[in-house]
């Protein structure tokens, strides 16, 4: 089944620029809903606002909406998902876990020093994951150092692909060189922005 921010993407790669209205009504989706997956994909990167549109009614102007001239460029997340597709499609468990793990290993590139401190090793580690696009901070807590995640760069792939949320702990605990462990997975702060959460066990 396709998930509902692909089926925009869809729709937007065929019609290049649609209103929230026109989107909501041709899914069948409440306006509240709608707004929450344009959000979602704006935050991602995956779409932008272009313009505004002005209703008939007193209301006010609809947002027009299109894919970015990245993902427009490109059929990564298609190519990705069918991939994916074909390696989940008979792996067991412990097959895909080992799988991430190496696809992990090749993400985290050169390894951090083993020599230096775990609040070192948590600063390279954000530098690392921020030039892959992760927007990346940790804390210090009480049990153990928490790190969020501000920005997925596959969120594009996640409602059909949740299992992609292991590759980011496997390359967490890779970089960190410490077992991590993902708390929650898009979460809202106060400010409405999705974060994902881990911890260092």
């Amino acid at each position: 089944m396709i998930s509902t921010r692909q089926q925009i993407i869809n729709m937007l790669e065929n019609q290049k620029f649609l209103t929230a209205g026109e989107i909501g009504r041709a899914l069948h989706l409440t306006p509240a809903n709608i707004r929450h997956h344009l959000s979602i994909l704006v935050q991602e990167g995956v779409i932008e606002v272009v313009g505004q549109q002005k209703l008939p009614s007193k209301g006010r102007p609809q947002g027009v909406f299109s894919l970015t001239r990245q993902i427009q460029s490109h059929n990564l997340a298609g190519l990705a998902h069918a991939l994916l597709k074909e390696l989940t499609l008979d792996n067991q468990p412990v097959l895909l876990h080992e799988l991430f793990s190496r696809v992990a290993y090749r993400l985290a590139q050169h390894p951090i020093p083993k020599n230096v401190s775990l609040n070192k090793r948590l600063f390279l580690t954000m530098e690392r994951l921020n030039k892959m696009h992760y927007q990346a901070r940790w804390e210090a807590h009480a049990q153990a150092p928490r790190i969020y995640l501000g920005h997925c760069p596959y969120a594009l792939l996640l409602p059909e692909h949740p299992e992609l949320c292991q590759i980011d702990a496997l390359l967490l605990s890779e970089l960190i060189d410490y077992p991590v462990i993902q708390l929650s997975n898009l979460e809202k702060d106060e400010h409405g922005t999705h974060f994902c959460l881990f911890a260092v066990k």
